[in-house]
């Protein structure tokens, strides 16, 4: 039983439990002229079939149980016949009744061992399913490359704050920002620079914010978005103490130190009703550093 199961071959299992219930519901009856409690064991082993085929990809440790107790069950067969032979001493209502019990606790053995082994497929099954459904709902809100927010999920964090503002009247600020000359990356070292790139770029956003105050997200290219769960004066000292820390780390790719700014335009709802509008201003803000020379935080009036 335990070679089959390391083996992993259902067919040969299911054909095993099989024969082994035909056996103990028909040839044993015949030769011991007696159930001797196999009736309950019968009955305890007919689930065993599911569990143990449901179990045949688990570990080697179950596996090795399993057997154990197919060979306890032997052992009582052979141990049962031996003591039937030579051993007329004691009545026999006292010994069949003995060997119903221990075969009752057999039975109750399986049986628990059945419930344990299917409680722990449930709730491996259970984890991997729930560990798949975080898979794919953090795969629908990030971006594949920079690991960031993608769009939609941008929205959803927008439109909530647009909710706490409309309700509370709690106020937010965002920035629209790019990475300065990305064009040549890809022109002069390949897509897969520009890629590198991207994803260190956004590395280096994500490790210099906030987790708890800030939200990043790719806005579209090389483009990207922070979002300020608040509104505070000084966020735009922050915001180019990060453009400063860009700046000094150049990226090394392929043994090729490239220099990284980028340019930054910021906005809040203080004075604005919508985030939509917020967005505009702040993008406003981010052309006009790009005509001034790059490399820089453009401040709305309006923030």
């Amino acid at each position: 039983m335990y070679f089959i199961l390391r083996k992993k071959n259902i067919n040969l299992v299911v054909k095993f439990l099989v024969l082994d219930l035909l056996f103990r519901a028909i040839v044993l009856p015949y030769l011991l002229n007696s159930t001797l409690g196999f009736d309950i064991h019968i009955l305890c082993m007919v689930p065993m079939i599911f569990i143990i085929v449901s179990e045949c990809k688990n570990e080697k440790k179950i596996a090795l149980f399993t057997s154990l107790l197919y060979a306890m069950c032997a052992l009582n067969l052979i141990f049962i016949k031996i003591f039937l032979e030579s051993s007329p001493v004691l009545p026999e209502k006292n010994f069949y009744l003995g060997f119903k019990i221990l075969n009752t606790i057999f039975g109750g053995l399986e049986l628990l061992y059945g419930t344990y082994t299917m409680n722990f497929k449930i709730l491996r099954n259970s984890k991997k399913i729930q560990k798949r459904i975080d898979a794919i709902a953090y795969e629908a809100d990030h971006d594949s490359l920079t690991g960031l927010m993608n769009r939609r999920r941008t929205y959803e964090v927008l439109n909530d704050l647009q909710d706490k503002k409309d309700i509370q009247g709690s106020d937010f600020a965002i920035c629209i920002f790019d990475i300065d000359n990305f064009k040549k990356f890809n022109e002069e070292y390949g897509h897969d620079c520009g890629d590198f790139a991207l994803h260190q770029f956004a590395d280096r956003i994500r490790r210099g914010l906030n987790e708890d105050e800030t939200k990043v997200g790719r806005w579209g290219g090389e483009e990207f978005i922070i979002i300020w769960m608040y509104y505070d004066t000084k966020i735009p000292f922050e915001l180019d103490r990060l453009r400063r820390t860009i700046k000094s780390t150049p990226l090394v790719y392929n043994g090729k130190t490239l220099d990284v700014t980028a340019t930054f335009g910021i906005s809040s709802s203080r004075s604005i009703d919508n985030y939509e509008d917020v967005i505009v201003d702040a993008d406003q803000k981010l052309l006009e550093g790009k005509s001034k020379g790059k490399d820089r935080v453009k401040v709305s009036p309006l923030f």
